[in-house]
Formats: structure tokens, sequence, C-alpha cells
């Protein structure tokens, strides 16, 4: 009952937050870290894209692809860096994450840093993310990537046990190891903020000045709460599904002018010999993949380019998984596949 309450007390978003909330996955499977291992030994994790707020991965299946007979079955994992100008403001002025002549940021202190204070949605497109309660778990605690789940897992997870499905946590365990992967990321898509940050460090505020700004920071925070309470509180009826929070209109622009350049090559993790490397998704640009024999219904389909980043109401071209708009998820998530885990 203790552990019931603290783990309902846990509401952070960020990767310190959801790894202490997945610790708890083993009460329910007990063999879960086995079955993550599996998963590695299947091929791993890939990062296929990187847009300004959301990273693309494909995790290989093992369940579902013995299920179905399809060998190179792989499940897409995201995850979107959701307030990444905010701890930019707070964290870039840091003369900690300065070079040694305070000169300039350190991307690699800095990436550190943000990795972990960022707040964080994800989702992965396998079934037991939907049927054994994450995405719901994740939806009561606003970190849900896409649509929003508000059924909950009475009959197989009631006590709400972990955060992230096996491919999930994987992911998960393997970010850490892509700290200089983010540093690259920041200098690409954000790099304009961070100096800007860096270079107002050194202003003097006046105790009128300094007042003006913690209450516009606190209006702000206040503003972000009221739009977290409002995507559970007032959001669409159970099963119908519907978004936790929404890309801001400039989001939705940098996103979609960035979908337009060439695939990222897919990057290793390094540092294991237990989380064997997937190889990159082949193909041409974003938006124009070669089809893949992967889907949860054995039918053709088309690896990149699914989920698009501009999420106002466009649909998936990837059979068997989750489109973007509205409707019922199971619709999306076959009822053949439950229980797979």
């Amino acid at each position: 009952m203790f552990n019931g309450l603290i783990e309902s007390i846990i509401q952070e978003l960020n990767y310190n937050g959801l790894m202490r909330k997945q610790a708890s996955i083993n009460r329910l499977f007990p063999t879960f870290p086995q079955r993550v291992r599996k998963v590695a030994s299947r091929g791993g994790v890939t990062l296929v894209e990187k847009l300004p707020h959301t990273w693309h991965f494909v995790v290989a299946s093992v369940t579902t692809a013995d299920k179905l007979g399809i060998p190179g079955l792989q499940f897409d994992v995201y995850i979107r860096f959701v307030n990444l100008d905010e701890v930019i403001k707070k964290y870039a002025p840091d003369k900690r994450f300065w070079n040694k002549e305070g000169t300039a940021v350190n991307y690699n202190f800095l990436s550190t840093e943000l990795m972990h204070r960022v707040d964080i949605e994800t989702d992965c497109s396998c079934p037991a993310d939907l049927y054994w309660g994450a995405e719901y778990i994740k939806t009561q605690r606003h970190a849900q990537y896409d649509h929003g789940e508000f059924r909950p897992p009475d009959i197989r997870n009631p006590h709400q046990y972990g955060a992230l499905c096996k491919h999930g946590e994987l992911v998960f365990e393997a970010l850490p190891m892509y700290v200089g992967t983010f540093a690259g990321f920041l200098k690409e898509f954000w790099s304009e903020e961070i100096e800007n940050a860096f270079d107002t460090a050194g202003e003097e505020y006046t105790d009128v000045q300094r007042a003006a700004a913690e209450e516009v920071s606190r209006k702000e925070e206040e503003q972000m709460k009221k739009k977290g309470k409002g995507a559970t509180g007032a959001g669409p009826r159970p099963g119908e599904g519907g978004r936790t929070t929404k890309l801001t209109p400039s989001e939705e622009q940098d996103e979609e002018s960035f979908r337009k350049g060439e695939t990222p090559e897919g990057e290793p993790i390094e540092g294991g010999e237990d989380i064997p490397v997937a190889k990159p998704v082949q193909g041409g640009k974003l938006g124009n993949a070669q089809e893949k024999p992967a889907s949860k219904t054995g039918k053709q389909n088309t690896r990149v380019g699914t989920k698009p980043a501009n999420k106002t109401g466009s649909s998936s071209t990837r059979s068997g998984t989750k489109p973007i708009g509205t409707g019922n998820k199971s619709a999306t998530k076959s009822n053949t596949t439950r229980g797979t885990k």
C-alpha cells in the first residue's frame, strides 16, 4: 500500500521519473529483464529519424514476430522532448556547462543535463503497450505521445505497475548512450536558443526586473499545469482516444520543414555487447520510404514516414499501427495480439 502511494505521487515527466515508475514492472512480470534482453538479442535499437522535438527509434519484435511468423518485424518507439526551450533557458546560463574560458556553452556538458531534465512523452506501436496498461499509466502522468488512453488496465495490470513495454524499456536503457548524439541534435536544432540564453547570462537585473521575470515564469508554469490537467479532465470519453498535448503551430512548422531532409543514418548503441545493433532502416527521403514486410497484421508495411510530426489529423501510412488523428485505439491494434508481452 505504501509503495502504491509513493507511485501515485511520482508525476515527473522526465527520464528519471519514468524510469523510477518503470522499476515496478518486475512485480507484474518477474522475468521482464530476461524478456528485454531477448528483444536486444534480436537486433536492439536503431535511431532512424530526428526532428526538432521528436526522435523515432525502431526496435526488434520477439513475441509478435514469432506468433505471426515475421522474423524481421520491428516496432516504432517515439520520444518527444516536450519543453526543451524552457530547460535551455534555465541551464544554458549555468557556468557549470560552459567551456573553461567561459566564452561559450559546452554542448557535451549541457546535453547530459538536459537529457535528464527535459519532460518526455513516449509511445510504442506494439500491442502490449496498450493491453498491459502502459499507455493508460503514461496518459495519467501526461507522458503519453500521440493518442491518450483512458481505459484503466483493471484486468491485466490492476495495480498499474511499470510505465513502458519491453521495447520502450530497451530504448530508455540505451538513451543515456546517445548523449553525444543529443549534443549534435542541440547544435542542429537549438543552437540559436542556447546562444541567446548564454548571451543573457551575465546581465544584471534590478529587484523590480527580477520580480517581474519570476512572475512571468510563475504564470507560464500555471498555464502548463492547466494544459496538462485539461488533457485528461476535459478529454474525449473513454475509448475514443485523444491527444494529451499538442504541438504548437511553430513546432508543427519546424518539424514539417525538417521532414523533407534525408533520412538520418541509424546510430548504433555503444558501450555494451548485450545490446546488438539493428541495421538502419534503408530507403530514400523521409516521406518516400520503401515498403517493409513488417506489420502487425502480416501485410506490407511502409516504415519511415509513419506518424508524421504534423499531428493535425493526417493518418499513418503503416498498416496495423497507430494512425494520427481521432478514433478508438482498439481499432488500430488488433485484438488477435492481446496478451503479448
